[in-house]
């Protein structure tokens, strides 16, 4: 027999041997056997705790139900549900159901059946069951002494029964998987309300009054006057002008009522352009107090992050679902985890839905994102691309999942691509320009139209595989000044730098990408 399977055997032959020593103890007595069971699966000893446990419901007059479930928890040895043989998972399963089938109160039950249909969704990527979610709201029941046996026997980090269970067993750790920043329906209305308030445009300034002229007037009045006392002066001189044959009293009449219209209409024009002021300075406290409700009822830009930060944990845990990667896959064998990286940008579309908007701090925010996470394994990348409505933080149904290895990859890069302004957009429709024109044929709309870039380049994070491709816009800048649009909490530059590094280490099929 070789070393090692000397090893092997005499490691087989102390466990038997410690068993042995415990029988000879406890004997068929069930208390002592269930002691022995329950000191076991503390030490994660499962062989020994399988034994003592079938020692004692084989001798016990009624066991209780939550013996059956601490049975199936030492039976799965530590391991993930996935990872026994159907057979085996079989048995564990059949306990946990006649024990739960005798006593629909005990929650305990109801968690492990859980946590093993939830890890088996997760295998198969499939949606969780009606009677999977029913056992996972009666564990809401369970005691945290009861919770901490479980999460302290088994890892099944994407069991959402399971993080139910670690935050009840462990309420103050923190660095863990942890729970979502989920907000209450006040906290989502508000943001919602927010959001909305940043995409609509702020209000206006009023036009300035406009003013009516008084010089025609004055001039009309220059000339009734002169025509008046010309006339006046004429009649003086000549005695016979005072005929009404004579045209001069015609005269002076029209000059004395040009006069008076002349200065009826100065002094209408002045009043009524004392009242357009007036109207216009109203105007001016009333845009003043309305851009100041606009500015309170913005978000910080604090809050955006904080909110945009919530909705990329969710969206990666969502893609973490639809890829079905483990997160012990993203753990080197060093024990550091490989942390997904997020590239996103804004949402482009043909339809120009997606808004642009700046904030009075400066930083320009998108109401739709489009959000690439990639899964760098230590064999495989996943991909996972879908739309992020920024308004309500949720992910639009369209969703887009890829695995490849790195030698698979034919090509990852950054270019920079200019867009088309609106009024260029119009004319390359007009001449009808052909389909793969037409792909580059997408603008953003700006809320305030002082913010549109007079030249605007987008920035494009691109990775190639065979027979798909991921485009996913970062950057949009003006060529022509120094406003950049960059969302911060993209991650275009690290990404490509470790794609590019996986790739060279797949070997010369690899580097032909790089």
């Amino acid at each position: 027999m070789s070393e090692d399977h000397q090893n092997i055997h005499n490691y087989g032959n102390i466990r038997n041997q410690k068993y042995t020593q415990h029988n000879y103890y406890t004997g068929h007595d069930p208390t002592r056997n269930l002691a022995a069971a329950r000191d076991a699966l503390k030490r994660h000893d499962w062989d020994i705790a399988v034994k003592h446990y079938a020692d004692h419901i084989a001798h016990a007059r009624d066991p209780a139900g939550v013996v059956f479930v601490e049975y199936a928890l030492a039976d799965l040895q530590g391991k993930r549900p996935r990872d026994h043989p159907d057979g085996h998972l079989g048995r564990v399963r059949t306990r946990l159901d006649n024990a739960y089938g005798d006593d629909p109160a005990l929650p305990c039950a109801a968690a492990l059946l859980a946590i093993i249909d939830e890890d088996l969704n997760h295998l198969h990527r499939q949606e969780p069951e009606l009677y999977t979610q029913r056992l996972s709201s009666a564990a809401d029941a369970i005691s945290p002494d009861r919770a901490k046996m479980i999460v302290d026997a088994i890892t099944v980090d994407e069991s959402p029964t399971w993080l139910k269970l670690e935050r009840l067993a462990n309420p103050g750790k923190t660095g863990g998987t942890g729970e979502l920043a989920l907000l209450d329906e006040e906290e989502q209305r508000d943001r919602e309300r927010r959001m909305r308030t940043l995409f609509s445009p702020p209000p206006r300034e009023p036009d300035p009054p406009y003013r009516l002229s008084h010089s025609t007037a004055v001039l009309g009045l220059s000339v009734a006057l002169a025509t008046l006392v010309i006339t006046l002066l004429v009649l003086r001189q000549v005695a016979y002008a005072w005929s009404p044959f004579s045209p001069l009293p015609y005269v002076m009449i029209l000059a004395i009522a040009g006069t008076i219209c002349c200065a009826g209409w100065i002094v209408a024009t002045a009043i009524r352009n004392a009242a357009m002021e007036r109207r216009h300075d109203t105007a001016v406290r009333e845009q003043k107090q309305r851009h100041r409700e606009y500015l309170d009822e913005l978000p910080t830009a604090d809050q955006i992050d904080r909110w945009l930060r919530g909705d990329l944990a969710t969206i990666q845990h969502r893609a973490l679902d639809r890829l079905g990667i483990l997160r012990g896959e993203l753990v080197t064998g060093t024990g550091r985890y490989i942390s997904p990286f997020v590239i996103m940008g804004p949402e482009e579309q043909k339809s120009s839905r997606t808004k642009m908007a700046q904030h009075p701090n400066g930083r320009f925010f998108a109401s739709r994102y489009g959000v690439f996470v990639l899964f760098m394994t230590e064999r495989k990348l996943g991909a996972y691309r879908t739309t992020l409505d920024a308004i309500t933080g949720r992910r639009e149904a369209a969703e887009q999942t890829s695995e490849y290895r790195y030698g698979d990859i034919v090509s990852v890069s950054v270019r920079t691509v200019p867009l088309p302004t609106p009024g260029k957009k119009a004319r390359r429709r007009a001449k009808q320009a052909e389909p793969e024109q037409n792909k580059e044929d997408e603008d953003y709309t700006f809320v305030d139209v002082g913010s549109t870039p007079t030249t605007p380049l987008a920035e494009r994070f691109t990775l190639i595989v065979p027979s798909d491709r991921f485009d996913v816009t970062t950057t949009i800048r003006d060529e022509n000044s120094a406003k950049d649009y960059r969302i911060q909490l993209s991650q275009t530059d690290r990404a490509l730098a470790a794609i590019r590094r996986n790739i060279l280490a797949a070997g010369p099929a690899g580097r032909r990408a790089v």
